[in-house]
């Protein structure tokens, strides 16, 4: 008799059921998160060894989220302690598959899953693939325009919008998540030196009608020499309340600091941080006559080669101005390596939101010691004397003497 159901098989008169599946990769093969950085430097040359092409219709692109835990390899129904199986529905758009739990089935209440499920691509009507060649193209050409990037990738201009607006996002995310956890994302420490650096993003320009109402906008930055570390941050004002708490969450104790002369780094000298402060007055000089190590010029560099980037690329983008920051210290931070590969690992942990990108949440919520530093100023902040920043400006402002400068320099007080 078996042999008869044997020969019957063969020839295609009785046909077997599909064996189901419930998982989407072996799991033995699941690395998770942390393999991505383990990978080679992906890009979009490589991608498709991964993934497919960015029009692949296959299900690569939804076996490389679960082999990285990007989404569930396994489900197990809500509703009953069922192992869900994998099913392919040909309604879904993208990916095709769902997990569907086979005892609520018999029950006539269907239950299924998409693949996506609670991962930063669920409810996206793009494939792995699209949003991954989007991720790829946009750390690769920070300056192609939108409707390029549209072109190229063959999808609508508003998408790339979104999906750019959530990749920096995602470079927020990071700073803030590795940025309480990881010794690296500080700055400095002994026999090491770290410039600081206010400077202004946007002003009036003067005799242009509304721009004079227009709100002025400060960043506040810090780079370690000899590195490509930096940190920066929009603040709302400039006084020691505000510059010395970030200073004190972010520079290590022992650090050598160099300022220029403005007020609000009076303080430093006396953190119980043990910091040792040098300033130069840029009134006399731009580098210390004394010692030629004693200048900004670095940070002050690093403030010209970030306006260019942003005015070349968003000409005005004051409501995005601090997700373009985000990106731009997580490309310094990871020395423009291994991009890819980190941007996917914080998709892992991204949730979408539709929100304005650039909700302005300064991280003040640091213990900052109040170490007797009796500040040098108690003003809301004003122009900085020392701000030798206008031609970099991103208004390209004409430059002439600041209204607001009223000469509160520490001069050769320290």
């Amino acid at each position: 008799m078996k042999w008869i159901l044997l020969l019957l098989c063969c020839f295609g008169f009785v046909t077997t059921k599909p064996r189901q599946k419930f998982e989407i990769v072996p799991q033995q093969n699941v690395e998770g998160v942390d393999g991505l950085l383990s990978l080679e430097s992906l890009n979009s040359h490589n991608l498709h060894h991964h993934i497919g092409q960015i029009d692949d219709s296959s299900t690569k692109g939804m076996e490389f989220l679960a082999k990285y835990g990007l989404i569930e390899n396994t489900r197990t129904c809500g509703y009953c302690p069922t192992p869900m199986s994998l099913v392919r529905d040909t309604a879904l758009k993208s990916d095709f598959y769902v997990w569907r739990c086979a005892g609520c089935k018999k029950d006539q209440s269907t239950k299924k899953l998409t693949v996506k499920a609670g991962s930063f691509f669920e409810g996206l009507h793009l494939s792995v693939q699209q949003v991954l060649y989007a991720a790829a193209d946009w750390l690769e050409n920070p300056s192609k325009p939108v409707l390029d990037a549209s072109r190229d990738l063959k999808m609508d201009k508003n998408t790339i919008v979104k999906l750019q607006e959530w990749f920096r996002q995602m470079t927020k995310q990071w700073f803030y998540r590795e940025g309480s956890r990881d010794p690296n994302m500080k700055l400095g420490g002994r026999n090491k030196i770290v410039e600081i650096d206010e400077t202004l993003m946007y002003r009036a320009k003067y005799n242009r009608g509304k721009m004079l109402t227009r709100r002025q906008v400060w960043v506040f930055g810090m780079i370690e020499r000899g590195t490509s570390k930096v940190i920066m941050f929009r603040v709302p004002k400039r006084d020691s309340a505000t510059l010395l708490p970030i200073i004190h969450k972010y520079v290590l104790p022992g650090t050598t600091i160099v300022s220029d002369g403005w007020r609000a780094y009076g303080g430093i000298g006396r953190m119980q941080s043990g910091y040792h402060h040098l300033f130069v007055n840029h009134k006399t000089n731009f580098v210390d006559p004394t010692d030629r190590s004693v200048h900004t010029q670095t940070i002050e560099a690093t403030w010209g080669v970030l306006k260019r980037k942003l005015k070349s690329r968003f000409g005005d983008p004051e409501h995005r101005l601090e997700g373009h920051m985000f990106n731009y210290m997580f490309r310094r931070f990871h020395d423009n390596s291994m991009l890819l590969n980190h941007l996917i690992y914080e998709m892992k942990y991204y949730r979408r939101s539709e929100s304005h990108e650039d909700n302005y949440d300064l991280d003040l919520a640091c213990s900052h010691d109040n170490d007797d530093d009796e500040d040098m100023d108690d003003d809301e902040g004003g122009s900085d004397p020392d701000d030798d920043d206008d031609e970099n400006d991103m208004d390209d402002g004409e430059g002439g003497s600041d209204p607001d400068d009223d000469g509160d320099d520490m001069g050769d007080e320290e």
